[in-house]
């Protein structure tokens, strides 16, 4: 199959320290967090050949995958923990150069049929090592770019990314995408959601049209959703 039909969404988070670091106590986590405060200019590393595969590959409901010194501030280092939180179809390749972006350190998934949600949290280098481990570090102006949202060859089959919890977000203009605020309570995403839906027929690659840029003022953790509006379809 061409691989870009198989679906194709990528994620770039990047950031740089501005300011020294503070400890605080973050609600839903006992232990101590250390506060990073980053700019624009330094790409996190997610790179998945040097990752540690805790639970699986990355492809089942439960897996986890550990991305060590995905980047490092000052003297400070954080890894970060992508867990597979739910599926509904399946994942043909996780995290692996494809049609969107051929850099090995950008995070990259490739889906067939329904939806997939992770979760990425980040912690201090070499402090997670399994379940209730881990310091915490909560994460300043953090900009996430979700690119190559656009449609594969059944009719209608626009693809899309969730987010929640953000504050700020911006697309081209004009766009090939709409915003659609979602609440759906039966799942584990946190709600509200909003999501990021392409909203022109065609499969492309790297086209600015077809991007969403999401900043979070701060964060320890945050949930996507990977999907495609026509089941089955990738």
């Amino acid at each position: 199959m061409n691989r870009k039909l198989v679906g194709k969404i990528s994620r770039v988070l990047l950031m740089v320290l501005l300011v020294g670091s503070i400890n605080v106590l973050i609600p839903g986590v006992a232990k101590a967090a250390t506060t990073l405060t980053l700019a624009d200019t330094d790409a996190l590393s997610f790179n998945y050949s040097t990752a540690s595969k805790l639970v699986g590959t990355g492809k089942a409901a439960g897996d986890k995958i550990l991305y060590k010194n995905v980047v490092t501030v000052g003297s400070t280092s954080v890894d970060a923990l992508v867990t597979t939180v739910a599926i509904n179809g399946s994942i043909s390749d996780y995290d692996n150069p494809g049609s969107a972006t051929s850099n090995v350190n950008n995070f990259q998934l490739n889906t067939t049929g329904g939806e997939v949600t992770l979760k990425f949290e980040f912690f201090l280098a070499g402090t997670y090592t399994g379940a209730n481990t881990g310091l915490p570090v909560v994460l300043q102006n953090v900009k996430i770019t979700s690119i190559d949202l656009d449609s594969s060859s059944a009719a209608g089959s626009y693809q899309y990314s969730d987010f929640s919890g953000f504050q700020k977000y911006s697309v081209n203009n004009p766009s090939n995408l709409i915003v659609i605020p979602k609440t759906d309570t039966s799942t584990s995403f946190p709600n509200p959601r909003v999501r990021f839906q392409a909203n022109k027929a065609g499969s492309r690659s790297t086209v600015p049209d077809d991007q969403v840029l999401i900043k979070y003022d701060s964060m320890q953790q945050f949930y996507v959703n990977f999907g495609n509006v026509v089941s089955g379809s990738t």
